[in-house]
């Protein structure tokens, strides 16, 4: 008996040894397989995004090199020294020289330790200059345009990102600048939209109007250059002198009309004096 004893607490000692490192294992992490590099639009530097592995990521590990990438020389890369929490899925990596070609490479990283390298990209930290920042246009208006006062005025545009990212909105300004308002989409065109303003019952004087566009990398256009537009009361003097030549138009129809008539009547007098001198000599050369 204590023998049988001796071996059940055998066999469950060498189930335990062999069973136990497999119910303790931990999960790996799987590897970012979408790994993007995007021009940013500033000099100097890069904007880098992914999606978030299965499981939990505690912090990600970005490496990079002025060479390509591979799992065999991925700890050779430089690492990027920055303060982000797995619930991030993205960074803007600076102070990279411009016009060159850098790679790219992540790995996500929990209590158990690293996942496998992700894809590798790479892209340049292009010196950019004004014309690439965000711009916006205003379509129907122009400097010295005239609008009606108290009527509601649609203001349209359009707007367009050459920064390496896409337009995130466009505002207004009625005021030169001083206040903006947020226009609101209508079609996405490229790396903008078009866009319009429902410009409310405006009030009568002048306006200096400027627009101004930001990407969804932060950077925003030095407000475009101001149209001054008049909004202007409307006038009773067109109505008035509508009136005026409408009531002189029947003034002269009636003239008109009442010299017909004595003309005619004239010419019937004239006509009956005839008959009655005609009858008369007839008469007389009968006697």
């Amino acid at each position: 008996m204590e023998a049988k004893n001796i071996l059940k607490l055998s066999v469950f000692f060498a189930l335990f040894v062999v069973l136990a490192p497999i119910s303790i294992q931990a999960a790996v992490l799987d590897s970012i397989t979408d790994l993007q590099c995007i021009y940013s639009g500033t000099p100097g530097k890069i904007q880098l995004s992914w999606t978030a592995p299965a499981g939990n990521p505690a912090e990600y590990e970005v490496r990079y090199s002025s060479g390509t990438i591979n799992a065999e020389n991925y700890s050779n890369a430089n690492p990027y020294n920055y303060s982000q929490s797995g619930s991030n899925t993205g960074v803007l990596v600076t102070g990279f020289a411009q016009n060159k070609n850098w790679f790219f490479a992540v790995k996500a990283a929990d209590n158990d330790g690293y996942s496998a390298i992700s894809n590798v990209v790479s892209c340049q930290a292009n010196k950019v200059n004004a014309q690439t920042y965000p711009s916006s246009t205003v379509s129907n208006l122009v400097s010295g345009s005239e609008i009606p006062a108290g009527k509601d005025f649609l203001v349209k545009g359009a707007s367009s990102d050459q920064g390496g990212s896409s337009i995130q909105k466009v505002e207004i300004s009625f005021d030169g600048g001083s206040t903006w308002k947020t226009t609101s989409p209508v079609k996405a065109v490229s790396t903008g939209f078009d866009w319009q303003y429902n410009w409310v019952a405006p009030m009568a004087g002048n306006y200096s109007i400027k627009t101004r566009a930001a990407d969804w990398l932060g950077a925003q256009e030095n407000s475009s250059s101001s149209l001054n537009v008049k909004v202007m009361e409307q006038s009773s003097t067109t109505t008035t002198s509508t009136n005026t030549i409408s009531t002189s138009t029947t003034a002269v129809a009636t003239s008109t009309t009442s010299t017909t008539a004595q003309s005619e009547d004239q010419q019937k007098r004239s006509l009956l004096i005839q008959i009655i001198q005609l009858l008369l000599q007839l008469l007389g050369s009968k006697q």
